[in-house]
Formats: C-alpha cells, sequence, structure tokens
C-alpha cells in the first residue's frame, strides 16, 4: 500500500463517522460535515490506521469533541481567517456535548441507534 493512500481501516472509520453524523442530522443542526471529520483522521492517520473501526470511531469522536471544547477543529485552526468553519466558543460546545452524547452510546451492536 502506498503511504499517501488511506488503509481500509481508515476508510471505514471516515464511513462509519458519516453514518453517525448523518444520521443524528450534525451537518444541518450544526454545520458539521463529514470533510470535518475525514481531516482529523488524516491529521492522525498513523494513530487511526492500526485500530479496529469502532475503536477509531470512538478515538476520533473523542479527539473532535476535545478539539471543539477548546474552540476548533485541527485542520481549522483560526475561526477568524476560515471561512468553512467559523462558530462561537458556544456554538463549539453545543457541538461537544451532542459528540459526547452520542460517544456515551457508542456500540457496534446498536447500529441502527446511531440513524435517529
Amino acid at each position: 500500500m502506498s503511504v499517501n493512500t488511506p488503509g481500509p481501516s481508515l476508510r471505514n472509520i471516515a464511513l462509519l463517522s458519516k453514518v453517525i453524523l448523518t444520521g443524528h442530522n450534525w451537518k444541518k443542526r450544526f454545520g458539521l460535515k463529514v470533510a470535518h471529520f475525514k481531516r482529523l483522521i488524516m491529521a492522525k492517520s498513523e494513530q487511526f490506521s492500526s485500530i479496529t473501526t469502532w475503536q477509531g470511531v470512538s478515538q476520533l469522536l473523542s479527539l473532535a469533541e476535545t478539539q471543539l471544547r477548546d474552540g476548533c477543529l485541527e485542520g481549522f485552526p483560526d475561526h477568524d481567517c476560515n471561512l468553512m468553519w467559523h462558530k462561537t466558543d458556544e456554538g463549539c460546545h453545543a457541538i461537544a456535548r451532542a459528540i459526547a452524547d452520542v460517544t456515551m452510546t457508542l456500540d457496534p451492536h446498536y447500529l441502527a441507534m446511531y440513524l435517529i
């Protein structure tokens, strides 16, 4: 596999995170898109490539929550300069709370509940 080509586990993490994101309507509610998660996955690809899909999704959501509580997402470093991701601290914290709620219920046996 090429160094620049994402492995199957990275692709699967991105796909499952898209299912969760879409199922919870985070794009419409918060403007959070799968592209935001993909950037986090690629930024930490070494960390994500050696774990299972569910572990990766759990870590991805945890990483996103932590970064949002700090007011930004990696790859979108400056709120004042970034046209794709401009949220107030309050907005970031609301998204972080929504992610935390999903993270607490993350279980591969109950995929259907992520589509609520």
